[in-house]
């Protein structure tokens, strides 16, 4: 008969504490949409505060990106770049002299010194002022240089003069 009791004790506290366990599983899950519809409504009350917030977080991201390229109209950074990439063509256009030398040939026509100006030993002959051929670069071109030593070369293979007008 005590087993029996016992028994039934543990029975009665297994019921008891699957109901318990029901009854504060129900309770937890209604607190936890409480809490979730508790902070919607936080959230919405400061729905204008929070969008200020977020506005001078932005603010201070973009100042701190100008900041961290040197942007101060213009971007020193990107300058940098620039220069950079200048010099990266020049490297290039030398590495490629050959091809940059039979590129601008095929797209310059020159006279024979026989017929150019009624020719050039003929001119010289005549004491005659050669012709002037101006070409303007800007000045701080980072190839500049290859390109008034290869204007140069055509034009004094060819006879004449070149003059370089250099602007900004």
């Amino acid at each position: 008969s005590q087993i029996k009791a016992i028994n039934a004790q543990q029975a009665a506290l297994v019921k008891a504490a699957g109901s318990a366990g029901t009854t504060a599983g129900t309770a937890m899950y209604g607190a936890g949409i409480q809490a979730a519809q508790g902070l919607v409504k936080g959230l919405t009350a400061q729905k204008k505060t929070i969008e200020n917030t977020m506005l001078r977080i932005a603010k201070g991201m973009s100042a701190a990106i100008r900041k961290a390229l040197g942007i101060r109209s213009p971007s020193r950074v990107m300058a940098q770049v620039g220069a950079y990439a200048a010099l990266g063509v020049q490297q290039g256009i030398e590495a490629e002299r050959s091809a940059v030398n039979a590129s601008m040939a095929s797209l310059v026509e020159t006279p024979s010194p026989s017929a150019a100006y009624g020719g050039y030993a003929a001119n010289r002959a005549a004491n005659r002022p050669q012709p002037m051929r101006t070409v303007q670069l800007n000045a701080g071109d980072a190839w500049g240089d290859q390109v008034i030593s290869l204007i140069r070369r055509r034009v004094g293979s060819n006879g004449g003069n070149v003059q370089f007008v250099l602007g900004r």
